[in-house]
Parts: C-alpha cells; sequence; structure tokens
C-alpha cells in the first residue's frame, strides 16, 4: 500500500483520544462470518500470557454472533478461534476498553478477507503490512541499491515508526508497534551483514517487563522467532549462542523458561504437538539434548513434570550417535549382554510382540531380506504378558538365527521402559559398538538403513 494513502487513511480512521469512560452497558465483539459452514462456531478467548481464560462459545446464526465483554477490566488481547486446530485458525483482537468492536472474515480465505471496525485494530494490522513491505525493500537495496535509495529508505522507515506510534497515542497496540520496528543500519551493507545487524539489535526495543506484551504470548513468540528460523543456515553452535541469549531475556521468570525451554525440546526433539508453517520442523538431536540437559531437565524437577524429565532422558539416551543402554540376556546357558556382542558389522534391535499384528506382518519380510547377510545380527526382544511364553515360542521359531530375548511384563518391562518403547514394532539399527545409525519407522525403512 502506498505510505501516503495509508497515513491519510489513518489519520481519517484515528481521530480517537482514548479517556475512561463510563459505559451503561457491557460492551460486544461483534463478528460476521460469511461462507460460514454449518454449525459454525466460535470461540473467544482472553489472552493471559501462558494461560488463555475462556470467555464463551457462539454459534454462528446467518453469518453473525457477537460476544459480551465484562464490564470492567475488559483492556486487552483477545483470541478468536472459528475452526480446528485453533492455533490454525485464530486472530488476535487488541481491544482498548472503549465501545463495541466488530470483526468480519470470509471462512473460505480468512487472513485475506480480515476486516475490522477498530481503530486499534486497524493501525495495527496497517502497520504490520507497511512494515513487512519496508524490510523487503530494504533487503533488495542490500542486494541492488545505491547509497541514495538507502539513505531515502532510512529516513523513510524512522518517519513511518515515528508516525505510527504518534498514531497509536495511548492505545494499547503502541507496545507492539513500538516493538516490531526495523533496525536499519547507519550505511548501505551487503545482505549477510544486515541479517547480522538485525540479529545483533532484535531485542532493543523489546519490553520484556511489558504485561500485554506477555499476555499475547508475543514475547513467547519473538522468542521462537529468534532461535527457530534459518536452522539451515546457523550451526549448531550458534543455535546454543541463541538459546542463551534468549533465555538471559527471561532469566528471572522460571514458569517462562519452562513453557519457552518445553516447546523449544519438542520441536528440536521431533516431538512437537503443531509444526509452525513459517519454521521447517527439522529433528536436531544435539540441540534438543543441549536445551534439555542444560535447561529444561532441572526445571522438570521443580515442577515436578515426572513424565517429562523421563522423555528428556529417555531421548538422551537413545539419540542418533548415542550408545544404547545395555541389555543383560541369557544366550544359551550363559549370560551376557548386547554390548559384549561382536563379531557384525550392524546389529538390529527390534522390539515387538507375539500378539502383535503389524509385527507379524513386517517381521518375516525383514528376515527374508537379511536372513543371509552375515554382517548384520538381530536381537528380537519381545515385550509379552507373563502368560504369553508359549505363544511366543512358536511365534519366535520362524526367524531362526536372531537372538531371542522374552521380556515380561509388557509395558511395564525395565528394558522396554529404559528405551521408551510405546508401540511395536519398534526398529533400531546400531554399528559395531552399539551406537544408533538410524531409528526408522517402518520395515521398509530398516530395509534401507541395511543397505
Amino acid at each position: 500500500m502506498d505510505m501516503k494513502k495509508t497515513i491519510t487513511l489513518l489519520v481519517v480512521l484515528l481521530s480517537f483520544t482514548l479517556q475512561a469512560q463510563v459505559h451503561d452497558k457491557a460492551p460486544k465483539i461483534k463478528v460476521k462470518i460469511t461462507n460460514a459452514q454449518d454449525n459454525q462456531w466460535v470461540i473467544l478467548y482472553k489472552m493471559l500470557g501462558l494461560r488463555k481464560q475462556y470467555i464463551a462459545n457462539k454459534a454462528v446464526v446467518n453469518d453473525t454472533t457477537s460476544f459480551e465483554l465484562p464490564k470492567l477490566n475488559n483492556r486487552g488481547i483477545y483470541l478468536m478461534t472459528y475452526a480446528l486446530p485453533e492455533h490454525e485458525n485464530a486472530i488476535k483482537i487488541y481491544y482498548d476498553g472503549i465501545g463495541d468492536l466488530s470483526v468480519a472474515l470470509d471462512r473460505k480465505k480468512p487472513k485475506e478477507s480480515l476486516i475490522f471496525e477498530s481503530d486499534e485494530n486497524n493501525l495495527y494490522y496497517l502497520y504490520q503490512e507497511n512494515n513487512i513491505a519496508l524490510q523487503s525493500q530494504l533487503e533488495k537495496l542490500t542486494k541492488n541499491g545505491g547509497v541514495a535509495k538507502f539513505k531515502k529508505l532510512k529516513k523513510k522507515a524512522a518517519a513511518f515508526q515515528k508516525q505510527h506510534e504518534g498514531f497509536a497515542g495511548n492505545s494499547i497496540v503502541k507496545f507492539f508497534i513500538t516493538a516490531d520496528q526495523i533496525h536499519v543500519p547507519n550505511s548501505l551493507v551487503n545482505i549477510n551483514s544486515l541479517k547480522a545487524f538485525q540479529k545483533k539489535h532484535y531485542f532493543d526495543a523489546i519490553d520484556f517487563n511489558n504485561p500485554y506484551l506477555y499476555q499475547a504470548d508475543y514475547l513467547l513468540e519473538k522468542l521462537q522467532n529468534y532461535t527457530y528460523k534459518d536452522q539451515q543456515e546457523k550451526t549448531n553452535e550458534v543455535m546454543k549462542a541463541d538459546f542463551d541469549k534468549a533465555l538471559s531475556k527471561i532469566e528471572k521468570d522460571s514458569t517462562f523458561q519452562y513453557i519457552f525451554l518445553r516447546d523449544a525440546w519438542k520441536h528440536f526433539a521431533g516431538k512437537s504437538d503443531y509444526v509452525r508453517k513459517d519454521v521447517k520442523q527439522k529433528e536436531n538431536a544435539e540441540l534438543a539434548n543441549y536445551i534439555g540437559t542444560k535447561y529444561l531437565k532441572p526445571l522438570t524437577k521443580k515442577y515436578e513434570d515426572v513424565m517429562l524429565e523421563y522423555q528428556i532422558t529417555a531421548y538422551s539416551n537413545l539419540s542418533i550417535g548415542a550408545k544404547v543402554p545395555n541389555i543383560v540376556f541369557k544366550k544359551g546357558k550363559q549370560w551376557t549382554s548386547l554390548h559384549s556382542l561382536k563379531g557384525a558389522d550392524k546389529y538390529v534391535l527390534i522390539f515387538w510382540s507375539s500378539t502383535c499384528s503389524h509385527c507379524l506382518k513386517e517381521l518375516p519380510k525383514v528376515y527374508k531380506e537379511i536372513k543371509d547377510r552375515s554382517d548384520i545380527q538381530v536381537i528380537a526382544f519381545a515385550i509379552e504378558d507373563d502368560d504369553m511364553i508359549e505363544n511366543w515360542r512358536v511365534q519366535k521359531a520362524q526367524f531362526e538365527g536372531w537372538q531371542h530375548i522374552f521380556g515380561k511384563g509388557k509395558w511395564k518391562n525395565p528394558v522396554a521402559q529404559k528405551y521408551a518403547i510405546l508401540a511395536t514394532p519398534t526398529y533400531f539399527v546400531l554399528d559395531k559398538d552399539k551406537k544408533i545409525v538410524a531409528k526408522p519407522e517402518k520395515e521398509s525403512g530398516l530395509l534401507k538403513a541395511l543397505d
């Protein structure tokens, strides 16, 4: 959008001054959704940082619905969700506590069609749109621009920021506009130097003590962007340093640290509840173990999260490159162990069950492909109920030459728990030193890893 047109529009829109007002009736957020689905619903929450306060769940009738807000203490940031999954179908609404507010969208293209009857929301959404455009122009200049054009853009960016902070006045969105400002270097540089400059000054304008930035999850999102993005361009050492710096910004808030680190560990361990569309999720065991061992595990003890502590330990013990936990078993009449096995270049550790249909389908295929491979030894650990030993003996007979172990107690078996087995079959491919080289999910992946 042209800057002059934007400013003119904003001047017309933002003829407001925020003063304490007394309302005879509770204010409302009015919602219009065109192309609404049958039984369309909308849920409204008030954002309170690490948690959300449920306001109401309303059905959309004739494309409309509305939410009544409390008469007092209603200023803040609200989250409106209109479909599942909620994190992909939600809109933040900034409310200054004055009068009614209206929002409209098309269910088929919600982000593109979003319209507010709200000065503060129009201001911030327009600011974000133009901010993105300014950043894009700046990046283009670093590749193909001149000093004169750069100086002009730098002046334009400064004026743009000042104008919008002025337009915001005492509005709640001023805090976000201030924090979102673009950091422009003093002279024209190449794209890598620009990235380095903006990374250095990333936190300069962000007030980590501001309650509204905290409530809107803005601070959490900023920390995640700083540490998650451009993973393919960073070494693990750089990413570790990024986490160290990010955590220094919230070192006095252990609860905030816990949430941030928990989500980060899940992200890099490949266990995230959902994948952010703007960040490629790629498992990084070294970084996950750095976050988990150095920072998160001590916090799990403080918050008594026994399950997460167990998951962190199990993941660390079972990461690619880690030497697997030892398994002691009887081979003939002699006791031996997994770590002491010799004579093979690769070892395949399979957790299975004689009553598992997937196992009985996959394992014969695996056996057929590798039974003549002298460079491979297979350890088949059966997770069984105590009374299934006869059935196990019958089924294991088809896998002659494998080292078979009967693990009684099913899921409560100590070895199964040590290996964090949640499903069968589960495969581990080990090198001659019993270090994990692959954790394939299916027999096809296992056979590929053994090529």
